[in-house]
């Protein structure tokens, strides 16, 4: 917890935070509002861990959360798979002023994004789709219980939830997203499918894809999704926020990738954003 960017230099305030929050959420206070970045407000509520990283650390996601920061602009479009409590799109919208796409299947993680939604009075800014992505229309069924870790059911998996699969292609027709982030616990494959269109325009410069081998319970390649991605035209490279510093790197990482097109177009949006102000640092 004290080796993140953000509470490096924090630790004390940042253990204290943490202990004030669990002997408070455990005696009755199990939700809050908090001022959270920019005069955002963001609902902390115990058992969603979404909410209480960005409690404990600013921005849990320092790299891909301060990489949208820094690029994102006022006329962008931003596509949030695997919305959760929308995060992102909060940052997105809230912060950058971009219009957010965001789809979440989860019933009571999409419930918290209506309301974080709502609480910055965002409804015009935030598109919430309570469906997943996916190659395809389809009637699928998803876990419940998991958390952030909730997924589309496998054989393996206990009975859960029928919820509706749609592709990407559908809903960016009138509008290109600048920004694509997709964290669906594994089936980005099957997302990456169904954006084949949106994909193949060039407008579309930036990419954040989690891969943490999650993909093999439905029997994708993650290392051939990564392929497929450098096919179209994107490279793979790491983001520095306290630098606004891109370098290349070769093989997926574990946890969020960020892949770029039009390098030097991306480079001079970030050299131009917005400064962020968190927890007291600026970057």
């Amino acid at each position: 917890m004290t080796e993140h960017p953000l509470t490096i230099n924090r630790k004390v305030v940042t253990l204290a935070r943490y202990l004030d929050w669990q002997l408070n959420s455990r005696a009755g206070n199990p939700e809050i509002i908090k001022l959270w970045v920019e005069g955002l407000s963001l609902i902390v509520r115990r058992g969603y861990h979404a909410s209480t990283a960005c409690h404990y650390f600013g921005l849990p996601e320092f790299e891909s959360m301060g990489f949208l920061l820094h690029f994102l602009k006022p006329a962008d479009c931003f596509v949030d798979a695997g919305a959760n409590i929308g995060a992102y799109s909060l940052l997105a919208s809230g912060v950058c002023g971009a219009f957010s796409l965001a789809f979440e299947p989860d019933t009571n993680a999409a419930q918290m994004l209506l309301k974080n939604r709502a609480l910055n009075h965002l409804e015009s800014q935030i598109d919430v789709h309570e469906t997943g992505l996916g190659a395809s229309y389809q009637s699928l069924q998803m876990t419940t219980g998991k958390g952030i870790q909730n997924h589309i059911s496998t054989q393996t998996d206990s009975p859960g939830t029928h919820i509706r699969i749609v592709p990407l292609d559908d809903f960016c027709k009138a509008r290109v997203p600048v920004l694509i982030k997709i964290d669906v616990e594994g089936y980005e494959t099957a997302v990456v499918k169904g954006a084949k269109n949106t994909l193949a325009n060039l407008g579309v410069k930036a990419l954040i894809v989690e891969s943490m081998g999650l993909g093999q319970r439905y029997g994708f390649d993650e290392g051939a999704l990564h392929q497929q991605l450098l096919s179209i035209g994107f490279q793979l490279f790491d983001y520095q926020p306290f630098t606004r510093k891109f370098h290349q790197i070769v093989t997926p990482i574990f946890g969020n990738n960020l892949y770029l097109r039009d390098v030097s177009f991306v480079e001079n949006r970030v050299k131009n954003g917005l400064k962020i102000n968190i927890n007291g640092s600026s970057f």
